[in-house]
């Protein structure tokens, strides 16, 4: 359709320890049906790294989907763990707000939990 604008939509993603093909190194991961589902819904997936500065790109984003994943540590904000609990500390720092930054539309979305969507509009 012309005139048709493709909404971009960043991806939180992990920093892990992966292995394929002949490389055994450190990786941004999240797994493919985020980008799969936000293809389907007409969107283009873009992986936001969890490296300092990442929150730069936010600007330039339609959205932002701040993935889901391991537990935040309940240390983090004076409670105990649950037995269930599986802290990951990249859970944490997404939910301070790690990816988004600070500054007008990041600070929008730093008090969000891990796992929503977020709109950025201009």
């Amino acid at each position: 359709m012309a005139g048709t604008v493709t909404p971009v939509i960043g991806l939180s993603s992990y920093a892990q320890p992966a292995r394929w093909a002949a490389w055994d190194a450190p990786a941004a991961l999240l797994p493919l049906s985020y980008a799969e589902q936000v293809t389907a819904a007409g969107g283009v997936p873009v992986l936001l790294p969890p490296v300092p500065g990442i929150a730069a790109a936010v600007s330039r984003l339609d959205a932002l989907v701040l993935t889901g994943g391991g537990d935040v540590d309940p240390a983090r904000y004076g409670s105990a763990p649950h037995p269930r609990t599986g802290p990951d500390e990249g859970a944490g720092a997404r939910a301070r707000g790690g990816v988004t930054g600070g500054g007008t539309r990041e600070e929008r979305t730093a008090a969000r939990p891990p796992g929503i969507a977020i709109s950025l509009p201009s």
